[in-house]
């Protein structure tokens, strides 16, 4: 859900007006509804690239000064951190190379 806001939110002006039933809003009342973010475990790779897509969606639909999508990408730079010190070494190639990247994703997106 996170990532299809994110993609909607980024297409041009014209072609997401052929998709006007998904919106940011949409996803977001879907991912309540069915409590996809709510999680009793530890920080995962994958809740921090949706608290990811989500920010990134919220700042290019509603502007970078929206405090939910500036919350998204605090919530994300604080799981990214957490992994990267306490999981890193336990993870999967693949897995460390994606967090590390993720990372500077939320680096570069913060300055």
């Amino acid at each position: 859900m996170s990532l299809c806001a994110a993609t909607v939110v980024s297409l041009k002006r014209r072609s997401s007006t052929q998709y006007g039933s998904i919106t940011i809003e949409r996803c977001l009342e879907a991912i309540k509804e069915n409590q996809l973010l709510e999680s009793k475990n530890n920080f995962s790779l994958e809740w921090c690239q949706t608290k990811y897509n989500l920010g990134i969606a919220l700042g290019a639909g509603r502007g970078l000064d929206d405090p939910s999508g500036f919350r998204f990408m605090s919530e994300a730079a604080m799981g990214v951190k957490y992994l990267l010190y306490y999981e890193l070494p336990g993870m999967s190639l693949v897995s460390q190379q994606l967090l590390k990247r993720l990372f500077w994703l939320i680096f570069s997106g913060l300055w």
